[in-house]
């Protein structure tokens, strides 16, 4: 942006000097000072080509300046609407963790529900391990009977 603004001025000093020059040669050649007409003239045309360079040039840094500027403004919505989309999108998700932080708590259990569960387990753990006992021990009973049956037949 600084080196368009920059290209910008150098072109409308340019662009005055060379105008300027100009109006002096107009001056002159309107006065008659000058006795070579033909020298006046040509420099008055060269002045006038350098005077329609420098317009040119400075419409040139001009559109520059103004593509430049569009570009800015363009980027500076752009990062507006993106920045909001961001605190929404924050905001969206600040909420549903939230939330979920919320239902978490309610569904989970206390210490107490906790120590009640695994007192629970042990319960039948021993329960279990006690049947299974018991039922070795019925098998073991039975093939005491079986053998004593067929011993004692």
């Amino acid at each position: 942006m600084a080196s368009v603004n920059k290209a910008r001025e150098e072109a409308e000093a340019a662009r005055e000097a060379a105008e300027t020059q100009l109006a002096k040669l107009r001056i002159k050649q309107a006065q008659g000072k000058d006795k070579k007409d033909k020298e006046l003239s040509e420099r008055i045309k060269a002045a006038e080509a350098e005077a329609t360079h420098a317009r040119e040039e400075l419409t040139q840094a001009e559109q520059a300046h103004q593509k430049v500027q569009v570009a800015h403004e363009s980027n500076v919505r752009e990062l507006e609407q993106q920045s909001e989309e961001e605190k929404k999108l924050r905001a969206q998700i600040e909420t549903e963790v939230s939330e979920w932080l919320t239902e978490n708590e309610l569904d989970a259990p206390s210490e107490e529900e906790l120590k009640k569960q695994a007192e629970h387990l042990q319960r039948i753990k021993e329960r279990a391990e006690r049947a299974k006992h018991e039922s070795k021990q019925a098998a073991q009973n039975l093939l005491d009977d079986i053998s004593s049956q067929l011993d004692g037949d």
